[in-house]
């Protein structure tokens, strides 16, 4: 469950830093109103990328530890109680 909280934690403060500063900077150059809102949606889809990309390296650097983990699970599954 840790990586997925971190994952979740990244996503949302990326979701907030670039969807707000995204949005002031385009304020700030007089965009309309939909332009504004496009670039808090591309906030949103960055933020769930770098959340992708977190949990695909979290993945890689645990992958032989639950490879281990599933090893146990299946020999006990084999036992009869």
């Amino acid at each position: 469950m840790y990586p997925t909280a971190i994952s979740q934690i990244i996503e949302n403060s990326t979701k907030a830093f670039v969807g707000i500063g995204l949005v002031v900077l385009l304020l700030n150059h007089n965009q309309p109103i939909p332009i504004v809102i496009g670039g808090a949606a591309t906030g949103i889809s960055i933020g769930f990328i770098v959340s992708s990309i977190y949990l695909v390296y979290a993945y890689m650097q645990r992958r032989s530890e639950l490879s281990i983990l599933r090893n146990c699970q299946e020999e006990i599954n084999t036992y009869d109680f």
